[in-house]
């Protein structure tokens, strides 16, 4: 420690692993002589246990921004879409589209990542920054948040002129997620013989109109239906999938894995998409981009070239390997029209390969987030598919995040014809409790390597489920309830179901199995409760259940308070919130004597409850594709 005219300085680090925390302790400094900062919750109890005081970096200290900078990571990639496009930058696909999603929630994670480093140098009784430096092994679209800190106390401090030490460690991130086990190992190695077997043993013909690719969860119903149409469809798969075969056999559905088709050796030639990397650079530096990328008075060109872009190659040479499929593909089947689950993940280059081939995309809307952001109608340039929603409220959060206002169609989502008639068809059910349902979602602490949109996915990791968890089942000690916690994750099952038993609850509780009909277990229930925003909101509103949306830190967003005042949900924040709206719970022994009357306001969120949208969506798909252009629902 250091006392000069102006004061005491001292030396600053953070610490987000066991590695580093060990290369610190070769510096052999005094704890007293350091100002430490932890910005992973997974590693908080470690650093206590050692004694070491220190301040937590988390999205919460950054509440008053989240708006801002959800809307200017999202905003920046879709003006780049636009411009791109207008200035005819990419030869052969649009990249920009590609890349639309990921790209966004980096450049959030790096805005993010820059502030905690501006507040860190800010610190007017540090002198001498520590900061860690080494191999990352990240491959696009991965991000290590801890990583781009340490570049940006580097970068801003070095700015400043104040004294860095670098810490040089051989692998600067630690794994999210525990490897395979020995079972999985086994299931993929079963699962590789299979798909060998049936790949050598079926091939496809020409003359298909509609390839679905996807889960079933959310394409199942329309497939039906458009089988019912007459279309000719046929269902596609990267890796065999026993239920997608099933599903199939069931429905006299021709099912094609992508080894099925034999390659041309005139399509595994040199691929646009080996140079991909270098022509985002060079659209990153075209004077039309002057300006973008800008947050405050800080450029993030640098950055997005030496820490996103330079990370590509593996990302885009497996874009090559697909392409040569996707031409055998159309080469052989011969497609009018594709159904997706979603064209902006893993599906983001076939969406726009299809499209540049001529082939129309239809994306069934599934798991949509309620962001708080809104960005410019010169961003909203997102257009690979048309997609199909379930009311106006579910097409203007698609809007308002950057989909193309044209191309999103408010249709009613097919899956929930199922739920719909659950409702409408039940027969009365006598329970001698009331039954709550509650919809875990991820049971691992969150992480700075985790990508998510600020202020909305730090709800869905371990924290706030256990929190959640354990209020909801307090506040249920002296009730007559029966709770089934619902996990989304089958990888979670054991873990929700060790944390039941450790809380000790005063209540019946079920640990259902992850892969349990939700529509099912909603159906039967008396109310749901969640934590974070998610379509189960809109799923319980169609059902008539009522919702309690857990936010303990008041999140406060918009689009939950909206729900509230419209009676789509009620905000509970703690043990005496629970209790209170546990108690005033109608009594709902007989479940389908529910109310199916719902407002003119709520039908704007709800969307209309007819049971007749897998009609429409294929209606319209099957106009499209025979060349009806002027198609509406």
């Amino acid at each position: 420690m250091k006392s000069t005219e102006q004061g005491v300085f001292m030396n600053a680090i953070v610490l987000s692993n066991k590695k580093q925390f060990e290369k610190f302790e070769e510096m052999r400094l005094s704890k007293d002589e350091v100002l430490f900062f932890c910005d992973n919750e997974r590693f908080y109890e470690f650093l206590k246990k050692k004694n070491i005081c220190f301040e937590k970096l988390n999205e919460f200290s950054l509440k008053d921004r989240w708006k801002e900078i959800n809307n200017w990571g999202i905003g920046e990639a879709g003006e780049w879409i636009r411009i791109c496009r207008e200035k005819g930058l990419f030869k052969v696909y649009d990249y920009a589209s590609v890349i639309f999603l990921w790209f966004s929630v980096i450049l959030i994670s790096a805005v993010k990542n820059y502030l905690y480093a501006c507040h860190i140098v800010a610190k007017n009784t540090v002198d001498e920054f520590y900061v860690f430096s080494g191999e990352v092994s990240d491959k696009y679209p991965e991000l290590s948040g801890n990583a781009t800190l340490n570049y940006f106390i580097h970068e801003i401090a070095a700015m400043r002129g104040r004294k860095i030490h670098l810490l040089e460690l051989s692998q600067i991130k630690e794994p999210l997620f525990e490897t395979s086990s020995l079972l999985s190992k086994l299931k993929q190695f079963l699962r590789n013989i299979t798909e060998k077997i049936y790949s050598a043993t079926v091939r496809p013909r020409h003359g298909y109109e509609i390839m679905a690719f996807g889960t079933l969860r959310h394409l199942a119903s329309t497939m039906v239906q458009l089988k019912k149409q007459n279309c000719d469809i046929c269902f596609y798969d990267d890796r065999f999938h026993f239920d997608h075969f099933c599903f199939s056999l069931k429905m006299g559905l021709p099912y094609f894995l992508r080894s099925c088709f034999l390659l041309d050796p005139e399509d595994e030639c040199e691929s646009p998409l080996q140079t991909a990397a270098a022509e985002l650079s060079a659209a990153l530096d075209h004077p039309a981009c002057r300006g973008l990328f800008q947050y405050e008075t800080h450029d993030f060109k640098n950055f997005i070239k030496q820490k996103i872009f330079s990370n590509m190659t593996e990302y885009f040479e497996r874009f090559s390997k697909e392409e040569a499929v996707y031409k055998q593909v159309l080469k052989v089947l011969g497609l009018s029209g594709v159904l997706l689950d979603e064209d902006f993940n893993a599906h983001a280059f076939f969406a726009e390969f299809m499209k540049k081939a001529g082939v129309q995309n239809f994306c069934i809307s599934h798991a949509n987030m309620a962001i708080d952001c809104i960005v410019p109608e010169t961003a909203r340039c997102f257009s690979q598919s048309y997609t199909f929603v379930q009311g106006l409220y579910e097409k203007d959060t698609y809007v308002e995040r950057g989909w193309d206002p044209k191309k999103v169609v408010v249709s009613g989502i097919p899956r929930y014809d199922r739920l719909i008639g659950l409702i409408s068809n039940a027969s009365p059910t006598v329970s001698d409790t009331t039954r709550v349902l509650f919809c875990g979602a991820y049971l691992w602490p969150s992480s700075p390597d985790i990508l998510g949109f600020i202020g909305c996915d730090i709800y869905a990791y371990r924290y706030f489920q256990e929190l959640a968890i354990r209020t909801l089942l307090l506040a249920s000690r002296n009730l007559s309830l029966t709770v089934t916690v619902k996990p989304h994750y089958s990888e979670d099952e054991t873990l929700w179901k060790r944390l039941v038993k450790d809380i000790k609850p005063g209540c019946r509780v079920r640990v259902a199995k992850a892969s349990e009909d939700f529509f099912a277990l909603l159906a039967k229930s008396d109310a749901i409760v969640l934590c974070p925003w998610s379509s189960t909101l809109i799923e319980a509103g169609i059902a008539s259940v009522p919702a309690f949306y857990f936010d303990p830190e008041h999140q406060d967003s918009s689009h939950v308070r909206r729900l509230e005042e419209n009676g789509l949900c009620q905000v509970v924040r703690d043990v005496a919130g629970f209790e209170m709206a546990l108690k005033k719970l109608p009594n709902r022994k007989l479940y389908a004597t529910r109310s199916q009357k719902i407002s003119t306001t709520q039908v704007y969120y709800l969307g209309e409850r007819s049971g007749q949208a897998s009609l429409r969506v294929t209606e319209f798909i099957s106009k499209k594709v025979r060349g009806e252009i002027h198609v509406s629902i």
